[in-house]
């Protein structure tokens, strides 16, 4: 391969990650030296003959970039946080009021604690992805 060709596929690659012999690399950068092409990667450095220089960059296989971590939002916001108050107190008032609100009560109960678990579940995953 000759030395264009070599700095054109390299120089496409800086920057990118590829895979190589099972490994995942960040190349920052290259050197063609008379014999050798170095190309310096997030963890090591890897050397090959200039001359074999087609195969091994074949051999550098394309990894997708990771995508940016999205906050999870599973809480509802402060408003509907006070609605959900609001329906709270309502609700036990209706229920002193009259006992045959029970069963709706307890359906608006059971939302409730669906809402706590998955807040749960949110801050679970925000402490996983701090670690």
């Amino acid at each position: 391969m000759k030395a264009n060709l070599i700095k054109t596929a390299l120089t496409e690659m800086v920057g990118k990650t590829i895979m190589y012999n099972a490994h995942n690399y960040k190349i920052y950068g290259f050197m063609l030296l008379d014999d050798l092409v170095i190309v310096a990667t997030d963890t090591k450095d890897i050397t090959f003959p200039r001359e074999e220089a087609s195969v091994y960059i074949n051999e550098f296989l394309p990894v997708e970039e990771e995508p940016e971590k999205q906050a999870l939002q599973i809480m509802p916001d402060k408003k509907q946080v006070a609605d959900l108050k609001d329906i709270v107190l309502e609700n036990i008032k209706k229920v002193q009021k009259d006992k045959a609100f029970v069963p709706q009560a307890n359906a608006v109960n059971k939302s409730i604690n669906t809402l706590i678990s998955m807040a749960n579940l949110e801050l679970a995953y925000y402490k996983t992805m701090k670690k």
